[in-house]
């Protein structure tokens, strides 16, 4: 068995979330010692004092509550590994564990679409007569009409798609579902199965794969930062605005989980209940899904508008 700390927290970690948490274990590093790593920081010396010291310069610097107790996280499951390894009396563990989380609640990430919007997705994909056009217009059909993450999009294979209006999606933690799709979902995956054609290699299966320059159906799977991608740029031609800028500067384009988020607002409101959509959204739990619901954004939005602010001389 491995004797360094860092190694055995990355095998304790859900392959899921692993680089996640190796980001912020070196965010951590960095703090206590400059110029490390999580790799190469000696976490048998980390003690409570020195959680809170990251917390703080973190919390100065104005990283999010959930950045911060991502953070937290993280330092307390190497700490977990820590006292396993002997490494870490079970006062200081707890004394670490007792270590409070940052409050506040940030923005919710991304948006729903208008039906607008999403009209305008569409309308952009059948401008474009090529075969990335009626790909395009599959993806999004599948993202917005299924509510399918882009790495579920990603991993379906042409026998996940069931023209009786089904698609096999396999979800987080491997799991599978049999997720309902309407029949206009399952026209715009036929018109792109139409030009898909057949494709040799070892993503011959795949549902949804890359076209090169020329125009031409290519043999790789389209992998999921790809499909990000496509959907930020059928956006953008689409005239839809992107998310103002963060604290950060950065600019939020469309994704693919904003195709998810407008999945959920819309099913609410075409007044299914909270607990049949988070089944349709496959979330393990309603309140995910209520994280998801933009109804309140788009009421407070169009009450605004509404509103006359005499500015005139």
């Amino acid at each position: 068995p491995s004797t360094d700390p860092f190694t055995v927290f990355l095998k304790s970690c859900d392959v899921r979330s692993r680089a996640t948490m190796t980001a912020r274990l070196n965010a951590a590093a960095r703090i206590l010692q400059p110029g490390s790593s999580a790799e190469r920081y000696p976490w048998a010396s980390l003690d409570h004092i020195a959680v809170i010291h990251v917390l703080d310069r973190l919390a100065a610097a104005k990283a999010s509550p959930s950045t911060r107790n991502l953070t937290r996280a993280a330092l307390r499951k190497i700490a977990k590994v820590l006292f396993g390894m002997r490494l870490l009396s079970i006062d200081e563990r707890q004394r670490i564990d007792d270590v409070s989380p940052a409050r506040g609640k940030p923005l919710p990430r991304g948006r729903a679409l208008s039906s607008r919007e999403i009209r305008k997705l569409f309308a952009v994909c059948a401008k474009d007569e090529t075969a990335a056009g009626r790909r395009d217009a599959a993806l999004i059909a599948v993202m917005f009409g299924g509510g399918l993450r882009r790495d579920e999009v990603s991993k379906l294979d042409m026998a996940d798609f069931d023209e009786s209006g089904n698609l096999r999606v396999e979800g987080k933690g491997n799991k599978e579902s049999l997720q309902p799709i309407v029949p206009e979902v399952v026209q715009a995956v036929r018109a792109w199965l139409a030009v898909r054609g057949k494709v040799s290699g070892e993503d011959a299966e795949a549902l949804f794969v890359v076209i090169g320059k020329s125009g031409k159906v290519g043999k790789r799977r389209l992998d999921g930062k790809a499909i990000a991608w496509k959907v930020a740029r059928r956006a953008e031609a689409a005239g839809i605005e992107p998310m103002a800028k963060d604290a950060r500067g950065r600019q939020h384009l469309v994704s693919p989980h904003d195709l998810r988020r407008s999945f959920v607002t819309s099913l609410l409101e075409l007044g299914e209940d909270l607990s049949t959509v988070a089944k349709a959204a496959r979330h393990a739990s309603v309140a995910t899904s209520a994280i998801y619901d933009r109804r309140d954004e788009r009421k407070v939005a169009e009450a605004v508008a509404k509103l006359h602010v005499p500015v005139g001389r």
